[in-house]
């Protein structure tokens, strides 16, 4: 008597108990996994805030701080008071002495004229509050990067002396023999910055202050108007309309212009007098920014004290 074979049973289910622990292990190994990836990111997450932290501190405890006032109000107008204690102090004495005939006088225009670079730089190194060892290399510094930009050297001066003095201020008094490697920093990163810049920057400012110049002559009444009015309103704002107004190469009419702008200003050296009397029948009063955008008079104020300065300029 023959006997079926009996199915199903043990094989079936072993096989399905091997599948159950092979599915908890991958279960396990995705957990296991989920997990070393959670706790990685959170080390690389502590690891950025405390580096973020560390560069937050060494930049405080440096003084470098980024920030629109630091570099657009503080060391534009120090840059203006090196530009006029060298550059338009000299001009001064110079054209006085040839009017005179003072050799002299002469000598001394052209001395302080030929240091505008260096008290350009080391004016806006003083408003970042460089250290001594990095403030006296920029010397050389703006002494090349107004040599090198040309006629637009003090805007290429401005850019090289504001990069170069947050660098020095970063590896000033970082190592033994401070006095050797922060001026040497200083001055072969300031050096060779301006090489690479300065050049393309005084390049840029000059086609810059051609336009306008060629745009004033062109059509000397309306352009005439608009340089006039945003060199007034530079005056209002804590910028340096001066060091704006070098740094492009303003001369001839435009030239002119940006004069009549300064005289018109509420904030220019005019007497208090003449200013209210100006505020009064041009509608402009003092720190009030829209008005001069938008007051008519203020526009034909300009454009009647334009005219006479701008022919006699050009004459």
């Amino acid at each position: 008597m023959l006997l079926a074979p009996k199915l199903g049973g043990a094989p079936g289910g072993k096989q399905n108990s091997r599948l159950a622990a092979k599915d908890t292990r991958s279960k396990q190994g995705s957990a296991e996994k989920a997990g070393v990836s959670f706790f990685s990111t959170v080390y690389f997450m502590e690891r950025d805030v405390y580096e973020m932290n560390k560069l937050r501190n060494f930049l405080g405890r440096k003084d470098i701080v980024f920030s629109a006032k630091r570099y657009g109000i503080d060391a534009l107008g120090a840059m203006a008071q090196g530009l006029f204690c060298s550059l338009l102090v000299g001009t001064i004495v110079k054209t006085l002495g040839q009017q005179l005939g003072l050799g002299f006088l002469v000598d001394v225009g052209t001395y302080a004229s030929a240091m505008s670079g260096p008290a350009m730089a080391i004016a806006i190194g003083y408003a970042l509050k460089a250290p001594a060892l990095v403030l006296f290399s920029l010397a050389t510094v703006g002494y090349a990067a107004n040599a090198i930009g040309g006629a637009g050297g003090p805007l290429a001066v401005y850019v090289v002396a504001v990069v170069t003095s947050e660098i020095g201020k970063a590896i000033s008094k970082e190592t033994k023999i401070d006095i050797l490697v922060t001026p040497l920093v200083t001055i072969l990163v300031g050096v060779g910055l301006a090489w690479l810049v300065a050049s393309p920057i005084g390049t840029a400012a000059r086609a810059v202050g051609q336009a306008i110049v060629w745009a004033t002559e062109l059509q000397p009444f309306l352009m005439g108007i608009l340089v006039s009015v945003l060199v007034g309103v530079a005056l209002t704002l804590p910028i340096s309309s001066a060091a704006i107004c070098a740094s492009f190469g303003l001369v001839g009419l435009a030239g002119g212009a940006a004069v009549a702008g300064c005289c018109a200003s509420p904030r220019s050296g005019i007497p208090e007098n003449s200013r209210r009397l100006f505020s009064a029948r041009s509608g402009v009063t003092q720190a009030k920014l829209p008005t001069l955008f938008l007051s008519a008079k203020a526009l034909i104020f300009f454009s009647a004290s334009l005219m006479p300065i701008s022919f006699t300029v050009r004459s």
